[in-house]
């Protein structure tokens, strides 16, 4: 387990309560990590996918959308590491800040990870998959830094995977649930722009793999 923000995480709340795990889920997260399940040496790539749970951006499914996904990556010689972000206790730009926290740090960090800085992904389902596709499209956004000397490493992914992602936060099509726990009961115009990911898709946003079931 690797703590993200070893030297205190941004904004934390020193009243939020403790973290709990119930049925297979996260809930409350104060402490962001990335758990780290490396590919056997015999078959690792150099490949690597941080792994983002859904869960409305309320809770995280650790392990139906994270773990049980590590051993098949595995097994393809992709090493995993599962990212347990902030949710609504904080609401955006936190799990933005988680996610790309995650991506500079495996970056910064390949050598000794035994992975290549240049084939890591993101893959997220549900709400997981809306935080993939931001770390893809906003991997620049001023929200996503934190004055950290990390920022100086790239946040781009170099693949994302989406698998029935939350994508847009407008009407009709919104999953009403996760752009509460991101945005608040009213929120504003260019709030739900800037985390429409539809909207910020550019000739630089790297190539998305999508499943929808």
């Amino acid at each position: 387990v690797i703590p993200l923000w070893p030297e205190g995480v941004p904004n934390a709340k020193a009243d939020g309560g403790v973290e709990r795990f119930e049925d297979g889920r996260v809930y409350n997260v104060q402490v962001p990590t990335l758990t780290f399940f490396p590919a056997p040496a015999g078959v690792a790539s150099g490949a690597a996918v941080i792994i983002c749970p859904g869960g409305g951006y309320v809770r995280l499914a650790i392990e139906k959308e994270g773990s049980e996904l590590t051993r098949m990556l595995n097994r393809l010689g992709v090493s995993a590491f599962v990212l347990k972000y902030r949710l609504q206790e904080y609401g955006h730009p936190a799990p933005l800040q988680d996610v790309l926290r995650a991506v500079r740090l495996v970056r910064s960090q390949a050598k000794e990870l035994g992975i290549r800085e240049d084939r890591v992904g993101v893959m997220g389902s549900s709400a997981g998959g809306h935080l993939a596709a931001t770390a893809a499209t906003l991997y620049d956004a001023p929200e996503g830094r934190t004055g950290s000397p990390l920022d100086a490493v790239s946040g781009r992914p170099t693949f994302i995977a989406l698998l029935y992602p939350v994508i847009t936060m407008k009407d009709p099509f919104v999953h009403k649930g996760s752009r509460r726990a991101l945005l608040g009961e009213n929120p504003s115009a260019e709030g739900l722009d800037r985390l429409s990911m539809e909207l910020q898709v550019t000739k630089d946003t790297p190539p998305a793999f999508l499943v929808h079931t």
